[in-house]
């Protein structure tokens, strides 16, 4: 096999057999989408989709899965834009209103 230059961008995993795993090198942002030229037309953070996530499952009535997306949407908000930053102030409202009606006003 040959090897590339964008190798680099890759961990290689091994099973030990001829199988190989390639998966992409934790990044902050992902890339949704590249334009003309490789230059890269939307990224989004990691706290932004599973804050999205937690806000579907709310809808539907979820509130025990929406508390875990609102969780782990809170610890990248926390880690990318700060502990008290705005962003993490409103997944922390958005995880105590599923909270509240689950009925445990103790969390």
């Amino acid at each position: 096999t040959s090897s590339d230059s964008s190798s680099d961008s890759y961990d290689s995993l091994s099973d030990g057999d001829s199988n190989h795993i390639r998966r992409p090198k934790k990044k902050k942002k992902r890339v949704l989408r590249t334009g003309v030229f490789g230059k890269e037309i939307g990224c989004i953070d990691d706290d932004v989709v599973y804050h999205g996530l937690g806000i579907c499952r709310a809808a539907l009535g979820e509130h025990d899965h929406a508390t875990r997306f609102h969780l782990t949407a809170l610890r990248c908000a926390r880690r990318i834009h700060g502990v008290n930053s705005i962003r993490a102030a409103e997944i922390l409202n958005d995880t105590a209103t599923s909270y509240w009606y689950m009925k445990e006003y103790e969390r």
